[in-house]
């Protein structure tokens, strides 16, 4: 951790996605489960101990931290569902400030969510993402820290409007906020839900806006929503992370098992440094620094996915439609792969959940999951 004496350069580590409870597929062999067996021992020492150099560890909490509505053999109120005490282990691991502005807080609806937000703050962390009063209402949800002579403005936003999603008017009053701490001398650092699932690359829209967002002056965006690593770029004012891909979440598509951990040092209201490391998770969902020959064959990825998103764009209608088919190809294979994993795990579910995994499409179709 920084010193008084050191205050002149912030360092910042980004993650990506965290989801602590049971993916409905998963149910019994997820996260929770993992969790449940290897408590703080479940993040690698390796990755806490690195965590715990910076100054700020941020993360977007995708899932709900609350018992508020669960019922125990409901698959629909318990999948994506941590426990309170879990906010103890992100603090107890060296995150300090947590994103609550995602597709899936309200999951289990604005009291849960509520109540997530609160035992995050009661654990150590900071908040934002919840609006102006971390209740999920009107506002930007924000947290200002000094270190030294200078202030950090850190916020969270969610451009996806999908039905469990957090995002009343976002980017109006984000930019607003931006504009206000800026006026006031702060260093602003964004936490985005952003794009679109799966792909290696950010979308045509995506870029415009990270460039918006660096043109007004923003340090450092930090984006997720993808579950898998997109590029980073680095522009004249700032840098883009278009998605850290997922820090602890399960999975059936491989390319969602391996992400990164951005660091970034903050000096002079820049960006000075900055670096990533390569992490994967095992059977059980926990992460580990990648090493070996799967080292150098990922980095090499990351490489190519740097480049994809820092290429210039000749034509605007020739990259999007490049996009939006690689886009259908890949979530229709992902959506065999996910059958596929339900057919080999089916056996594995306690019996109590067999009929509403098998409903569950009817169910999503009707508007009732």
């Amino acid at each position: 951790m920084a010193t008084e004496d050191t205050m002149s350069e912030i360092k910042i580590a980004c993650l990506g996605d965290v989801m602590l409870g049971e993916s409905f597929y998963a149910m019994g062999h997820g996260v929770a489960t993992g969790l449940r067996r290897w408590g703080r021992d479940f993040l690698d020492a390796e990755i806490v101990s690195f965590l715990k150099e910076h100054d700020i560890v941020l993360c977007n909490v995708e899932c709900a931290l609350s018992d508020i509505g669960k019922a125990r053999y409901s698959l629909r109120r318990s999948q994506m569902r941590g426990q309170a005490q879990d906010a103890e282990l992100l603090h107890d691991w060296g995150i300090t400030v947590a994103s609550v502005s995602n597709n899936h807080i309200l999951e289990h609806g604005f009291a849960a969510a509520v109540d997530t937000a609160t035992n995050l703050k009661a654990a150590g962390m900071g908040v934002v993402g919840a609006g102006e009063k971390d209740d999920f209402g009107e506002g930007m949800g924000q947290i200002h820290l000094s270190f030294g002579d200078q202030t950090i403005s850190m916020m969270g936003v969610c451009l996806r409007k999908e039905k469990y999603s957090y995002c009343l008017r976002q980017w109006e009053t984000l930019l607003e906020a931006i504009r206000a701490a800026m006026k006031h001398g702060d260093q602003v650092i964004v936490s985005i839900h952003w794009g679109d699932e799966l792909i290696d690359r950010p979308s045509l829209e995506t870029r415009k806006l990270a460039k918006e967002l660096t043109d007004m002056g923003v340090v450092l965006v930090a984006g997720h929503h993808p579950h898998v690593a997109q590029g980073i770029e680095e522009t004249q004012n700032g840098l883009v992370a278009y998605s850290l891909g997922n820090f602890i979440f399960s999975g059936f598509w491989p390319d969602t098992c391996w992400s990164v951990i951005l660091s970034v040092t903050l000096s002079d209201n820049r960006v000075t440094e900055w670096c990533y490391k390569i992490i994967e998770k095992d059977d059980e969902h926990r992460p580990h620094f990648v090493k070996g020959m799967r080292l150098a064959d990922l980095e090499q990825e990351m490489q190519h996915r740097n480049g994809l998103s820092n290429s210039p764009i000749p034509s605007d209608e020739a990259y999007e439609q490049a996009y939006r088919e690689d886009l259908a190809r890949l979530q229709k294979a992902a959506q065999q792969q996910l059958h596929q994993y339900i057919r080999d795990k089916f056996w594995s579910y306690s019996p109590i959940y067999w009929p509403q995994v098998l409903m569950r499409p009817i169910r999503r179709r009707l508007g009732l999951w």
